[in-house]
């Protein structure tokens, strides 16, 4: 991964991506925006309890600097589930936790502070995809389920798709009890004590990424944890919920 300043903002981007000139896929960080602490600056989203004017002018200079206008945008609500919606229209789109599309100019969109923001692209056919990923939506295999549907609906094979990983917060930060780690494989735990584990998003997000036969290859993980790194991400654990949001966005342009 590797970010990128415009406009007085810095944004995440991947390598995988980059010579796809016709390809918007970006991960916002929390810098370059007007709110006032615990949101500040750059909080895009809605479901908190900052400011909403300032909400509004930071998604204005955040989509102006993407030179995409927020009315070409598809979003979701999203509640750490396991249904993906195609996206055939620009909007508010229902209640799920991953959006795919093939039309051009349809930008998908999600809200991240934390979880872990999946990209899809298949760039023979211009198919993308979009994935919100924390445990509780990778215990009901989201990232499959989104594969899966993303290929059957546009015929697509998935060891022709490019992955990127957004930035999230990391196992070095993950502390979950009982009840959570016995949901997964002890691959993916590692325990710091009687009643606690730390767990890996990303290493269970791509071991369900291979199961579905995508190529390590072709998939970048993120850099960055989202609650270690204060400066630059907001993270809802660490700020134990008082915090802003990140938005991912990917899109085909005309």
């Amino acid at each position: 991964m590797y970010f990128q300043k415009k406009e007085g903002l810095v944004f995440y981007k991947w390598n995988i991506f980059k010579k796809f000139d016709e390809l918007i896929a970006v991960f916002s960080t929390r810098l370059g925006g007007f709110s006032k602490q615990p949101y500040d600056s750059l909080n895009l989203g809605f479901s908190t309890e900052d400011v909403s004017e300032n909400v509004i002018k930071n998604r204005n200079r955040f989509f102006n600097t993407l030179n995409i206008s927020e009315d070409r945008t598809a979003r979701i609500i999203q509640v750490h589930g396991d249904n993906v919606i195609v996206a055939e229209k620009s909007g508010n789109l229902g209640i799920g936790d991953g959006l795919i599309t093939d039309i051009c100019d349809i930008f998908l969109c999600g809200t991240y502070a934390d979880c872990a923001s999946i990209m899809v692209f298949e760039p023979n056919k211009r198919v993308v995809g979009l994935f919100h990923a924390g445990w509780r939506s990778i215990s009901v295999e989201i990232v499959e389920k989104g594969i899966k549907k993303i290929c059957g609906v546009y015929n697509i094979r998935p060891e022709n798709l490019l992955i990127g990983i957004s930035p999230h917060i990391k196992q070095c930060c993950y502390v979950v009890r009982k009840d959570v780690a016995g949901l997964f494989n002890q691959e993916f735990l590692v325990k710091n004590s009687k009643e606690r584990w730390n767990l890996s998003i990303e290493n269970m997000i791509v071991k369900q990424l291979n199961d579905v036969g995508v190529k390590d290859k072709n998939i970048e993980r993120s850099d960055g944890c989202t609650s270690c790194n204060d400066e630059m991400f907001f993270s809802y654990r660490r700020d134990k919920g008082c915090t802003g949001r990140m938005v991912a966005v990917i899109g085909m342009k005309k």
